[in-house]
C-alpha cells in the first residue's frame, strides 16, 4: 500500500500547535475558564498570566500543571490515505452497483445489481422479459420526443440522444426516477452527474462492455465528465472523502502539537495589621495598617513548540489520478466531486502530486524553552481603588531545531538528524503587569499584562530565520460574587506570532466562571482564535479540583472534525492535569 504522506512519523517527533509563540496557557484554572487569567486572583499562576496577581492576593501558593495541546489541519488525514485504494475507484464503483438487485439482459452484457434493478424499472415491459434490447429503446426514446424516433440500434439511439438536448434531458429524468424507483440511491446520483448528451453513449457503452466487470470503467470512460455527491454510499463515501482531503491539503495544512509545563511558588507578601492609638483624652483609634509590600513568585516553566506542514512541489500540485489504468482530473466543490477523463493521450502522472518523482517539501521546526521567572507586585492605595503593579524578570533558555524534508507519494524522506544542528542560546525577558480594583464596585478587578517588553531575540542556525519573542499585550477582568463564584474574561489586544505557516498569527479571547467550594470547585468557559485558519471555532474549557492534589482542565474544539482510522474527533483538542494550595 502507498500512503500519501511518509513522513508523519517524523511530524510526530517534532510538532506543536501554531500557539507556538503565542501568549500559551499555564495552569489548570484559567485553562478550564476559557483561558482567561489577567485578572483572575484565585489562582497560583498570577507570575504566568499578571505579576500584578503577586500584590493583589498576597498567600502562600503552590502550583504545578502538565500540559498537551493538539491542533490539525488537514496534513493527518492525507497521511493515513491509502492512494492504492483511490486507484482501485472504478473497481469499488463496480461492486457498489452491481451488488445484489436483479439481473437483466442489456444488449450484449448481463447486468446485475443496483444497476439492473434500475433498468428493470426504466424498461419494466421489454419484448423479451428479462432482456433489453436497442427496439426497447428506441420505443422508449419515440415516446418521449413524441413519436420522432426511429433508431434501431443503441449506437443510433446514442447519436439521436446527442442531437436532441431536449429529448436528452427527458430520457435523464426518466432514468433517474427509475434508479430511485429501483431502491439505489448511489445510481441515481451516479446518473445525475452524467452529461444528458452522452447518456446515450453510456447506454451504447454498456451494452459493448466486454463483461460485466468493466460497467464502471465504460462509464467513466463514456461520461468523459462525472459528478459524484456524498450521502448516497458508505463506501464510495469514504473514496470522495480522501479526494476532499487531498484537495483541502493543496489550499492548507498543519499539524502541531504543543506541551506548556510548569512549576511555581508564591512567597506570601505582608498581611494587613492593626494598630491601636489613644490620644490625651483617652479616645481609642483602631487602623489596619498595609505596607502594600505584595507576594514573591518565582517559578519553572518548561515548554515545548513545534509545527509541521507541508508544501507541495509547484510542478507537481494538480489532482490528477490514475484510476483503473486511465488518468483523471479531479475537482472538489463542496460535497461534489467530479472526475474528467484526460483525453490528451496521458500516460503518467507529470503534473499530479500523485507523481513519485514529485519533489514536496515537509517543513518541520520545534523550539523548546526554558523560563526561571522570578516576579513581584505591589500594592499602591488611592481614593478611588487599590492599584497593583507587577514586573517579572525571567531568564529564557531556548533550544530549536528545524529541517525540510524532501518527499513525494510512496517515498520515504532521507531523514539525517544531526545534534550538530540544534540551537541553543540563552536571553532574558521582561514582564508588566497592572490590576485595579475600583471601589466603588467590591470584588471587581481590572487586568493588564505585556510580556516580552524588550522583544528577545532566539538565534537561529540551519538556514532558519531567527525566532524573535515579539511583546504580547492582554487584558482581563473578572468579579467575585457571593465568595464562591467567579467570572473571568481575557482579550489578546494585539495579534501574536506562532510557528504554524498556514495561521501565522493568533489572537485569542475568551472567558468563564469559577464555582470555589474550597475543597472541591469547577470551572467552565469558551475562547476562540480569531486569527486561526484551521477551523476548530469555539472552543469550549472545563475543569474540576479535588483537594488541590488532582486539578485536570480540557478543552474541545467545536469546529471542523477530522477522521483518523475510522476515528472522528475534533482537530482541536487539549489536557492538563496538576494541582494547586494556597494558605
Amino acid at each position: 500500500m502507498k500512503y500519501f504522506a511518509y513522513p508523519l512519523g517524523i511530524v510526530i517527533l517534532a510538532l506543536n500547535s501554531s500557539f507556538g509563540l503565542e501568549f500559551g496557557s499555564m495552569g489548570q484554572v484559567s485553562a478550564g475558564m476559557g483561558g482567561a487569567g489577567v485578572a483572575l486572583k484565585d489562582s497560583a499562576w498570577g507570575l504566568y498570566y499578571n505579576p500584578a496577581l503577586l500584590g493583589a492576593d498576597r498567600r502562600t501558593k503552590v502550583g504545578y500543571s502538565f500540559g498537551l495541546q493538539f491542533k490539525e489541519q488537514n496534513l493527518m488525514q492525507v497521511a493515513t490515505i491509502d492512494t492504492d485504494n483511490l486507484s482501485n475507484f472504478p473497481d469499488k464503483l463496480n461492486e457498489q452497483i452491481l451488488g445484489g438487485g436483479k439481473s437483466v439482459q442489456f444488449g450484449n452484457t448481463t447486468i446485475d445489481g443496483a444497476l439492473g434493478s434500475t433498468l428493470d424499472a426504466l424498461f419494466p415491459n421489454p419484448a423479451t422479459p428479462g432482456q433489453i434490447t436497442a427496439n426497447d429503446l428506441s420505443g422508449l426514446l419515440d415516446e418521449l420526443s413524441g413519436g420522432n424516433t426511429t433508431c434501431t440500434t443503441f449506437t443510433d439511439c446514442a447519436a439521436e440522444l446527442k442531437g436532441d438536448p431536449d429529448l436528452a434531458e427527458r430520457f435523464k429524468k426518466k432514468l433517474v426516477d427509475a434508479a430511485n424507483k429501483g431502491g439505489s440511491p448511489l445510481v441515481g446520483d451516479l446518473l445525475s452527474g452524467i452529461n444528458a448528451d452522452v447518456l446515450g453513449d453510456v447506454l451504447d457503452g454498456i451494452n459493448s462492455a466486454n463483461s460485466a466487470s468493466d460497467i464502471a470503467d465504460t462509464i467513466l470512460d463514456k461520461a468523459g465528465t462525472l459528478t459524484l455527491k456524498k450521502g448516497a454510499d458508505s463506501t464510495i463515501d469514504k473514496l470522495l472523502n480522501d479526494f476532499g482531503v487531498i484537495d483541502e491539503a493543496l489550499r492548507s495544512n498543519d499539524v502541531n502539537l504543543v506541551t506548556q509545563n510548569g512549576f511555581v511558588v508564591q512567597f506570601a507578601g505582608d498581611k494587613k495589621q492593626r494598630r491601636v492609638e489613644s490620644d490625651a483624652l483617652g479616645s481609642i483609634n483602631i487602623q489596619e495598617i498595609d505596607s502594600g509590600r505584595g507576594a514573591v513568585g518565582i517559578g519553572l516553566f518548561a515548554s515545548a513548540f513545534t509545527n509541521a506542514s507541508a508544501q507541495l512541489d509547484p510542478n507537481n500540485n494538480q489532482l490528477i489520478f490514475e484510476l483503473g489504468g486511465k488518468y483523471y482530473d479531479v475537482s472538489v466543490s463542496g460535497d461534489n466531486i467530479s472526475l474528467t477523463l484526460d483525453s490528451s493521450g496521458r500516460n503518467n502522472l507529470d503534473g499530479s502530486i500523485m507523481n513519485e518523482n514529485a519533489n514536496h517539501t515537509l517543513y518541520t521546526n520545534a523550539l523548546a524553552l526554558i523560563e526561571i521567572p522570578v516576579g513581584y507586585g505591589h500594592t499602591f492605595f488611592t481614593p478611588t481603588g487599590e492599584l497593583n503593579v507587577g514586573i517579572a524578570v525571567k531568564f529564557m533558555q531556548a533550544i530549536g531545531y528545524g529541517q525540510n524534508l524532501k518527499f513525494s507519494v510512496g517515498k520515504t524522506p532521507d531523514i539525517d538528524f544531526n545534534k550538530d544542528d540544534l540551537d541553543m542560546a540563552q536571553t532574558f525577558g521582561f514582564d508588566v503587569g497592572l490590576l485595579y480594583s475600583p471601589k466603588m464596585i467590591k470584588n471587581f478587578n481590572i487586568g493588564l499584562v505585556a510580556k516580552n517588553l524588550n522583544a528577545p531575540t532566539i538565534k537561529r542556525s540551519n538556514n532558519l530565520e531567527d525566532t524573535t519573542l515579539n511583546r504580547q499585550v492582554r487584558a482581563g477582568v473578572s468579579y467575585t460574587m457571593k465568595d464562591f463564584l467567579t467570572f473571568a474574561f481575557d482579550a489578546d489586544i494585539l495579534a501574536n506570532d506562532t510557528l504554524s505557516l498556514s495561521s501565522p498569527k493568533s489572537q485569542f479571547m475568551g472567558g468563564g466562571v469559577l464555582a470555589n467550594f474550597k475543597k472541591v470547585d469547577f470551572r467552565l468557559g469558551a475562547m476562540q482564535d480569531l486569527r486561526s485558519k484551521s477551523g476548530e471555532g469555539v472552543i469550549l474549557t472545563g475543569g474540576l479540583n479535588l483537594l488541590g492534589f488532582l486539578d485536570v482542565a480540557l478543552q474541545y474544539g467545536l469546529g471542523k472534525n477530522i477522521t483518523l482510522y475510522n476515528v472522528n474527533v475534533s482537530n482541536y483538542m487539549s489536557l492538563r492535569v496538576g494541582g494547586q494550595f494556597s494558605f
